[in-house]
């Protein structure tokens, strides 16, 4: 599963790694995102079954609330807000598959945590790619209309048109090393998928979501994770004790800490 990550790729990156049209502002370095926080989402600025342009368009960086509400839900509504879709059932589980038919995005992110409890407490891992590069996760938008959405009572994004954001981050089988921590994890696409996930027909979406090639690093941080109001780059410093304690399965060589400015 997905319930934490870091994204702390400066804007430069996030611009060219997703070729975004517009001016990007408020972005900051995020070492602790958790569910219910207002996160950074590259959509499509056309739908993905727009006839134009054989159904690509631009894209821009727009911000969602971590926990996907369906548009049929009601404002009112006190409906679990999942903060991951299992991408085996999404075409067809009435909660997300609409949103798959017509509103994919890609989540940026530098690595996801991880917990492993061998003996004792749990202890968290970041996971990310082995080159040490920005990771673009497949995630499904939900999106309310809310005429009145700003002088609602809630901190969520909302868009020009009034309407409300929301993401679920869309998991697959987790596979090697990962798989001794979790048996599921993100959705990780290269750039060239990124035209099919967000603009392609349901069934070219559907082809990509399966396990992950992609080399990938485990590393210890600090317990200092478990806690949301940490979010601090000490927290990717692991306790000596923890450093030392090495996760069963999971061997590699020393990942990089993810590199601000370098893409894919």
């Amino acid at each position: 599963m997905c319930g934490r990550y870091v994204i702390t790729s400066p804007e430069r990156a996030l611009r060219e790694a997703f070729d975004l049209d517009g001016v990007i502002t408020g972005i900051s370095p995020r070492y602790n995102v958790a569910p219910g926080q207002t996160v950074p989402i590259v959509v499509s600025m056309v739908g993905p079954e727009d006839p134009q342009d054989g159904g690509a368009g631009g894209r821009s960086l727009r911000e969602a609330q971590w926990g996907f509400a369906p548009r049929w839900a009601k404002p009112e509504s006190k409906m679990p807000r999942p903060i991951n879709a299992r991408g085996e059932s999404v075409a067809d589980k009435p909660m997300f598959r609409d949103a798959f038919r017509r509103s994919r995005c890609l989540v940026p992110m530098d690595g996801f945590y991880e917990w492993s409890r061998l003996s004792g407490p749990k202890r968290p891992y970041l996971i990310g790619r082995a080159d040490g590069r920005m990771m673009a996760v497949g995630g499904l938008v939900g999106e309310r209309a809310e005429p009145d959405a700003e002088s609602g009572p809630e901190s969520r994004p909302v868009s020009a048109g009034g309407s409300r954001l929301s993401l679920a981050i869309v998991t697959t089988q987790a596979v090697g090393d990962v798989a001794s921590l979790h048996d599921r994890m993100p959705l990780i696409l290269e750039p060239d998928d990124f035209e099919a996930w967000l603009h392609g027909p349901v069934e070219l979406a559907a082809d990509l979501i399966r396990p992950s090639s992609i080399a990938l690093s485990i590393r210890p941080v600090s317990l200092r994770v478990n806690a949301v109001r940490n979010d601090d780059p000490s927290i990717l410093i692991p306790e000596t004790h923890v450093a030392e304690t090495p996760v069963a399965e999971v061997q590699g060589p020393e990942p990089k800490k993810p590199c601000q400015g370098e893409l894919f």
